[in-house]
């Protein structure tokens, strides 16, 4: 089955290709908590529980970087479904697209993966909800920073 979720951001691209890579950015949107490498084939981690091993991205990678374009990388689902990936099934892939248009940013969040297990429908069905309901969070959040900067320039 896969899925896409998109959304549109009227903020620069630095700002929203930012609010995915660094750790402080990603704790105002994503998760309280991440553990961030921005280099290929290094942790791209997220943690919504204090407990590193509960609803968590541990483990996952930063697979490929095509800066203020695209990111892909390695992503796993909350507890209930965390058995899907783990051994002998891997790590599903996210790539998300940053697309320069007339009013703003569009932002492609891509998993076309399925797989013939149990829950796979579920967890697909989850997780697009949760990735639509993160864009939201991410388009509040980097349209309310650029209008502080904003605001800040016109009164300095």
């Amino acid at each position: 089955m896969g899925y896409q979720r998109d959304i549109i951001i009227n903020a620069p691209i630095e700002t929203v290709w930012k609010s995915w890579t660094s750790e402080v950015e990603t704790s105002k949107w994503l998760a309280p908590k991440s553990h961030i490498i921005f280099e290929e084939g290094k942790p791209y981690e997220f943690f919504w529980d204090e407990d590193p091993e509960i609803d968590s991205t541990i483990g996952c990678t930063l697979l490929k970087i095509e800066t203020w374009k695209k990111l892909r990388f390695e992503w796993q689902g909350k507890s209930e479904f965390l058995d899907m990936f783990m051994s002998p099934h891997r790590k599903t892939i996210i790539e998300v697209s940053f697309l320069n248009i007339t009013n703003g940013i569009k932002v492609i969040v891509n998993q076309e993966e399925t797989r013939d297990l149990e829950k796979w429908d579920e967890y697909d069905k989850w997780m697009a909800d949760a990735w639509e309901y993160a864009l939201t969070c991410l388009k509040t959040y980097c349209e309310e920073s650029h209008k502080k900067i904003e605001e800040m320039k016109d009164c300095c």
